[in-house]
C-alpha cells in the first residue's frame, strides 16, 4: 500500500466483511422461518420482524462501509496522493459504527421489550433515549458522509499542496 488511506479502507472493508456475514446468517434465520414450519418456542427465540429489521440495517450498513472504504482506496490510486486527513477516515468509520450498533440496539431493546411483556413503546423513558442517541449518531453519521465528500472531493491532497510551496 502506498497511501495511508488505504490502509484505512481495509479496516471498512473489514467490517463490512463482518456485517456482511451477520447479514448472511439473519436472512438465513429469516428463510428457514418462513419455508419451513417451526415451532412456536423456537420461533419466538428470534421473531421474523425482529430478524427483518436487523437484516435490512446491517444489509445497509455494510454496503456503505463498503462503498466508503472502496472511495479511500481508489481515490488515492487515481489522484496521486494521500486524502487530506486520514484521521477524519478513522473518525467517520467509527461514527458509522456507532450509529449501526445504535440502532440494531434499538431494535433490540424492542424485541426485549415485547418478551418481558411490556405494551409496544411503553417504557418511554428508555426509548427516549435510544431515540436521542439515534439522533445524535444521525447526526454524526451526516457530518461523517460530509467530511468524506470535503476530504476526497473539494480539498486540495497533501502532495499537491506542498508543490504549491505550502499554500
Amino acid at each position: 500500500m502506498e497511501y495511508r488511506s488505504q490502509g484505512i479502507a481495509h479496516w471498512y472493508f473489514r467490517i463490512a466483511l463482518v456485517l456482511f456475514a451477520l447479514q448472511v446468517i439473519m436472512g438465513l434465520w429469516l428463510a428457514f422461518n418462513y419455508t419451513f414450519t417451526v415451532p412456536q418456542h423456537i420461533v419466538d427465540v428470534f421473531p421474523f420482524a425482529t430478524a427483518r429489521a436487523i437484516h435490512t440495517n446491517l444489509l445497509v450498513l455494510w454496503m456503505l462501509l463498503g462503498f466508503m472504504g472502496g472511495a479511500y482506496y481508489i481515490v488515492p490510486e487515481e489522484t496521486g496522493s494521500d486524502v487530506y486527513s486520514p484521521k477524519l477516515a478513522w473518525l467517520q468509520l467509527i461514527a458509522f459504527v456507532a450509529t449501526g450498533v445504535i440502532a440494531i440496539a434499538g431494535v433490540l431493546q424492542t424485541y426485549l421489550e415485547r418478551i418481558l411483556g411490556l405494551g409496544y413503546m411503553t417504557a418511554q423513558s428508555y426509548m427516549r433515549f435510544w431515540m436521542g442517541a439515534t439522533f445524535v449518531l444521525g447526526i454524526f453519521f451526516l457530518a461523517g458522509v460530509v467530511v468524506t465528500v470535503v476530504d476526497l472531493l473539494f480539498l486540495k491532497p497533501a502532495a499537491r499542496r506542498a508543490e504549491q510551496g505550502g499554500a
